[in-house]
């Protein structure tokens, strides 16, 4: 009798341990959930700290390349040549504009200033297209900038798009 009250007796106390180490698992878990909210706005505050920090260093990239790039262009025209008739927003599109400008190129001994000239802005570089929207805005025509006041980046997105269709909406 007393071997089976020993054998209930260590069932229990299994039982029990088994829960007790349940209830600590929750209890550690609990603590952590706790914890939990004053991580989120720790762990949010330094997120967005980051965030700043890599955007700073982006536009800092950013500008140090179109800083290398403008050091290898100058003298940059835009000339218009009206497409005929009156001028109108549709004849814009048809209207030639052409872009000359130097940029540096190695020839064989050195590098040196090359002339360019491109009938149009569709056939500029990237890069050079890209200089003239963001530093040298001026040298857009009205008639592009028209397209969409105020934005020239867009004006020329617009010109652009519009050109290749053929029609404004």
């Amino acid at each position: 009798m007393t071997e089976l009250l020993s054998d209930a007796i260590r069932d229990e106390l299994a039982t029990n341990s088994l829960a007790l180490c349940e209830a600590r698992k929750d209890a550690e878990l609990y603590a952590r959930l706790s914890q939990a909210a004053g991580d989120v706005a720790r762990l949010a505050k330094e997120g967005d700290k980051l965030t700043t920090r890599l955007n700073d260093a982006l536009a800092a990239e950013a500008k140090a390349e179109r800083e290398a790039f403008a050091a290898t262009i100058r003298n940059i025209r835009v000339g218009h040549t009206a497409a005929g008739g009156e001028h109108t927003e549709r004849a814009s599109l048809y209207d030639v504009f052409t872009v000359t400008y130097e940029y540096l190129a190695w020839n064989g001994r050195e590098n040196a200033w090359t002339p360019a000239s491109v009938a149009g802005f569709a056939s500029l570089p990237s890069p050079v297209l890209n200089y003239i929207i963001a530093e040298k805005p001026s040298l857009i025509p009205a008639a592009i900038k028209a397209f969409m006041p105020g934005d020239v980046a867009g004006a020329v997105g617009e010109y652009l798009t519009a050109q290749r269709r053929g029609y404004r909406r």
